[in-house]
Parts: C-alpha cells; sequence; structure tokens
C-alpha cells in the first residue's frame, strides 16, 4: 500500500537530476597570475595631487559621520525625552 507516492516520488527525483548538468557545476577558484607592469612613474605633481584627492575625501567621510551621529543622537535624545514626559 502507498508504494505508488514512493515511486513517483523517486522518478521525480530522478527527473530533477538530469535538468542539472554535471560537468559545469565546478568553480573555478583559482585566478591567473599576471605579473604586475609599472607602466609610469609618479611625479611629485601627481604624487601632490593625489594627497590633496585624498584629504579631501577624508573631509567629505569626517562630516558625513559627524552629521549622522548628530542625527542619529537627535533622535535618541528626542526619543527619550517623549518617554519621559508621557
Amino acid at each position: 500500500m502507498g508504494s505508488g507516492f514512493g515511486i513517483q516520488g523517486l522518478s521525480s527525483l530522478k527527473n530533477n537530476k538530469n535538468l542539472f548538468k554535471r560537468k559545469n557545476r565546478t568553480i573555478e577558484l583559482t585566478a591567473e597570475k599576471v605579473p604586475f607592469v609599472d607602466t609610469k612613474t609618479a611625479s611629485p605633481e601627481l604624487l601632490e595631487e593625489i594627497r590633496n584627492k585624498i584629504v579631501r575625501e577624508q573631509k567629505i567621510r569626517r562630516r558625513r559621520v559627524l552629521v549622522t551621529t548628530l542625527v542619529i543622537a537627535a533622535i535618541i535624545i528626542g526619543a527619550l525625552i517623549y518617554v519621559m514626559n508621557r
């Protein structure tokens, strides 16, 4: 009794296995090693430009962190005031 359901399940599993290709399921994890080639040397002007760019990016990042911290602090303080006056 009930062996029809078992056979149907087994054939369903067999058919699902046939849907997938076995040979293309592996992932190639090794990367090709390309030798480093330095095509240009850095001039003092280029280094100064890079330095200035990094300083600008750091200022922007600090400003964003400060604004985000102040907004979160204001929300927390507002929530505490609301809860205390309730």
